[in-house]
């Protein structure tokens, strides 16, 4: 159900989780942590299985062109970590995805 890719060693870990749907104010939670995730280059490290969580009759893939060649993006949530800090530095968690 859940896929890793080489979960790291986390030092002294802080998890921020933003889940889209209706509890989500216009988008403010997801926003603001895919801006982190994308402004501190975040690597994912692990995902959900969307197959078990999602109604695909209310969260549909995208589809998209990508140099003429069709892409689908699956609605799942996905965990990435990003290294914040100097001296003492910490890890910081995403978790972003769609209210299952």
């Amino acid at each position: 159900m859940i896929e890793l890719e080489g979960v790291p060693e986390l030092i002294d870990p802080v998890m921020v989780a933003a889940f889209e749907g209706w509890n989500d104010a216009g988008d403010a939670a997801s926003a603001a942590v895919a801006h982190l995730d994308k402004e501190w280059k975040g690597e994912v490290f692990a995902a959900l299985d969307a197959e078990d969580y999602y109604d695909f009759q209310v969260n549909r893939p995208t589809v998209w062109l990508d140099g003429g060649v069709r892409k689908i993006t699956w609605p799942t949530t996905r965990l990435s970590v990003v290294r914040v800090g100097g001296e003492k530095p910490r890890d910081l968690v995403l978790v972003r995805g769609i209210e299952p």
